[in-house]
């Protein structure tokens, strides 16, 4: 298959200070890319502050968003892959589940994947670029507790999938790559009563590590001439 350098692409991994987003923004780099890394950070700070090659703005502010990729792109003048990987659990039964649980996990993993396609899309199409959106095995195989994380990731694999259909014709390539647990944050924060419960499940009892899912995106990134416009994979285990 033939594969093509990624020396020189300007690449957004939003959410990407730590877990699966750093694993992949650091897999970019070492392709040679102009990585721009993404993060929140608090009210002192201005909504899109530029540090090095880190752009902090909140996914769920339009206007923030508007800030931190237009900034990208009057630094690079291209934008080549935009990665949707921001994202945040909050974990509890639908029937306790509190107003603001619901409503800050929807904003951020999935409006925020929309907020940042919309406003990365015309720099995008100028050089045929990719997009590509980290879903879960949650939205394909839900547990108790987990409705509104669940419905966030489904969510975007539908809307990854219209993305594509509309954006073929502009030469936009359109990967949802879709893990199991993976090694992170979100799983450290757990008791271990729970993680042990969610080994059990997995067949080879190990979480996925990071790394694992960054491989399999840049791979996609650095094959996508060879691929159809829009691709899934999951990666369970």
């Amino acid at each position: 298959m033939e594969t093509q350098s990624l020396e020189g692409k300007v690449v957004l991994v939003t959410g990407s200070t730590r877990g699966i987003g750093k694993a992949i923004a650091d897999a970019y780099q070492a392709e040679g890319a102009r990585v721009f890394r993404n993060g929140r950070m608090d009210n002192q700070f201005p909504s899109h502050l530029v540090k090095g090659n880190t752009v902090y703005f909140d996914v769920r502010d339009r206007e923030a968003v508007i800030g931190g990729i237009s900034t990208i792109y009057n630094i690079n003048e291209r934008l080549d892959i935009l990665v949707n990987n921001a994202g945040i659990n909050e974990d509890s039964k639908v029937g306790k589940m509190e107003n603001v649980q619901w409503d800050d996990v929807l904003a951020t993993n999935l409006t925020g994947a929309f907020n940042c396609t919309r406003i990365a899309l015309p720099y995008l199409r100028q050089n045929k670029g990719q997009i590509i959106y980290v879903s879960s095995i949650m939205a394909n195989d839900p547990k108790q507790g987990v409705a509104n994380y669940a419905a966030s990731k489904a969510g975007v694999e539908a809307f990854a999938r219209v993305v594509s259909l509309e954006e073929a014709g502009n030469g936009i390539s359109v990967l949802v790559v879709s893990p199991g647990f993976a090694e992170t944050d979100m799983i450290a924060r757990l008791s271990a009563e729970v993680r042990q419960r969610i080994q059990s499940q997995i067949p080879n009892g190990q979480f996925i590590q990071p790394e694992r899912i960054a491989q399999e995106v840049v791979q996609f990134s650095k094959v996508r001439g060879s691929l159809p416009p829009y691709v899934k994979k999951d990666l369970p285990y």
